[in-house]
């Protein structure tokens, strides 16, 4: 696994929310993430455009790390509904904003790992003050936020966490990958926020268990099968429903039943 994509828990919290210097920090990332995507992509994608990116914001990494990752993300998931909301798009634009999309999550649950839990519970509800409609902010933030627990639950249960490539994320639906210490097997994992009140982690090589269409769950069981093949150990698919318990316990200091649920995976998987 590259070690640019592996996860870790900071030892604490690096910058504190100071609500209207935070929001107008994120809010300013996503019109220029907006703005960059009207500019180099139409009609056709310009060359160089990682490069691209890198210079429009390379003012995000004076900031603290936790900060630089919550722009980075708020700037891609700009760039991203920019190709969205756009008609008429070559497919290389198409494809770069669904890369987009893919890179905003991932730079989402970095920022999420560093902040506290207030921190946290004002930037989920934080989408009128970004300026961002109420809808989408919350499918995007809610599941980073699944994410980025699950991320958290994985780490403690003992387990290295890595986030995928955009082809493993895009093209075989996996989230995160989790590698046990013994380096000769690991997890790929799907996680989806859920509107139940209870978490679920299921070993899902026989049969879907809910919570995805068939179209999707058989997807993920095809790319998880397809990295099995190309990786060293043996690769075993879980999906992981994170409840409303586990998002909102998490926030107010009490017991979320997603660690409980992880561990015993782990364990019993090991």
């Amino acid at each position: 696994m590259d070690e640019p994509r592996q996860l870790s828990l900071p030892s604490h919290s690096d910058f504190h929310v100071q609500k209207h210097e935070f929001y107008q920090q994120l809010r300013v990332a996503l019109c220029e993430g907006i703005e960059f995507a009207k500019n180099h992509i139409v009609p056709f994608p310009l060359d160089n455009i990682e490069r691209r990116i890198d210079l429009a914001t390379e003012t995000y990494r004076v900031q603290p790390q936790g900060l630089q990752h919550l722009c980075h993300a708020l700037f891609l998931f700009g760039a991203s509904k920019a190709v969205e909301y756009t008609e008429g798009l070559p497919r290389e634009s198409m494809i770069l904003g669904h890369n987009w999309g893919a890179q905003s999550q991932h730079e989402l649950i970095r920022g999420l790992l560093f902040l506290n839990r207030s921190n946290i519970r004002q930037t989920l509800s934080g989408w009128n003050h970004v300026r961002v409609g109420s809808d989408e902010w919350r499918k995007w933030t809610s599941g980073g936020w699944a994410a980025a627990l699950t991320v958290r639950e994985l780490l403690l249960a003992g387990v290295q966490v890595y986030l995928p490539t955009l082809e493993e994320d895009i093209g075989k639906k996996i989230d995160l990958i989790a590698l046990y210490p013994d380096g000769k097997h690991g997890l790929c994992v799907q996680v989806k926020s859920t509107k139940s009140f209870a978490s679920r982690v299921d070993g899902v090589e026989k049969s879907n268990p809910g919570g995805h269409t068939q179209h999707y769950y058989d997807r993920f069981i095809r790319g998880v099968s397809s990295f099995d093949a190309h990786h060293h150990g043996s690769w075993k698919p879980v999906m992981i429903q994170v409840g409303v318990n586990a998002r909102y316990r998490s926030l107010d200091g009490g017991y979320n039943d997603l660690a409980g649920h992880v561990h015993m995976f782990i364990q019993s998987s090991h």
